[in-house]
C-alpha cells in the first residue's frame, strides 16, 4: 500500500512539500531525520528555518491506501503541478521535480556502459544485513533465488586450480566432523581410499 503526504509550514500555514511513500516504510519520517539536505536543499532549508523558530514541520497524509505505486506517483505529480514549485517560479513547493517516478527497467536491457557505471558507483559499498535480507526475501518470492554456479560448469582449467589449491591443506575439525557424519555407513570408493591415504590428518595429536 502507498500514500501521498505533505509537509506543512505551521508558521505560514502553508504546504511546502509533497511526497509519495510506502506504508511499510513511513517515508515521510525520513525528512525529519535527514542531515545536510543532500536530497533536496530547498526542503532542508525550510525545515531548518522552522526548527530555528522552535517548531517542527507538520506532516499530513493527503491520500492513503493506494494499491498501485504508479497511481501514487500520478497523484503526487498532480498535486505538485497544482501547487507549483519555487525552483521554477510556478508555486510554493520545495519539490525539485514534477514527476519523481524513476524510469522502469522492466523489459529493457542495460548497456555495457550503463552496467560499468553502476559497478563504479557501487564499488566499495556494503549492503546492510537488513537490505541483504530484503533482497533474499524478494528473490524467494519471485522464484529467482539461485546460487552463483547454478546452470554453470567449471572449466577444466578452473577445476585443476581448485584441486591444486586444496592439496596438502588440512581440513578443519568442523568440516572433518561434518564429512564423517555425512559418509558414515557408506561404502568407500577407490577415490576416497586414495584420499584417506594422502590427506593430512586434523585434530589434536595423540599423546
Amino acid at each position: 500500500m502507498y500514500y501521498v503526504y505533505g509537509l506543512y509550514d505551521p508558521l505560514l500555514n502553508q504546504l511546502f512539500y509533497v511526497g509519495k511513500g510506502k506504508i511499510s516504510n513511513n517515508r515521510h519520517k525520513d525528512h525529519l531525520t535527514e542531515r545536510r539536505g543532500k536530497e533536496n536543499k530547498l526542503r532542508w532549508q525550510r525545515i531548518c528555518h522552522l526548527r530555528k523558530a522552535g517548531v517542527e514541520p507538520v506532516i499530513q497524509i493527503l491520500l492513503t491506501n493506494i494499491e498501485d505505486e504508479n497511481v501514487a506517483y500520478a497523484e503526487e505529480t498532480k498535486l505538485i503541478r497544482q501547487y507549483g514549485k519555487i525552483i521554477d517560479n510556478t508555486g510554493i513547493l520545495t519539490n525539485i521535480l514534477d514527476n519523481a517516478q524513476p524510469p522502469s527497467w522492466k523489459g529493457r536491457v542495460k548497456s555495457a556502459e550503463h552496467r560499468k557505471n553502476l559497478s563504479k558507483a557501487n564499488m566499495g559499498k556494503r549492503l546492510s544485513e537488513e537490505t541483504k535480507k530484503k533482497i533474499i526475501e524478494t528473490k524467494i518470492k519471485n522464484g529467482t533465488l539461485k546460487s552463483g554456479m547454478e546452470g554453470k560448469n567449471h572449466t577444466a582449467e578452473t577445476k585443476e586450480k581448485i584441486r591444486l589449491s586444496k592439496q596438502n591443506v588440512p581440513m578443519s575439525i568442523d568440516s572433518s566432523t561434518k564429512k564423517s557424519i555425512k559418509l558414515k555407513g557408506k561404502p568407500w570408493s577407490e577415490a576416497r581410499r586414495l584420499a584417506a591415504l594422502t590427506q593430512r590428518k586434523t585434530g589434536p595429536k595423540p599423546k
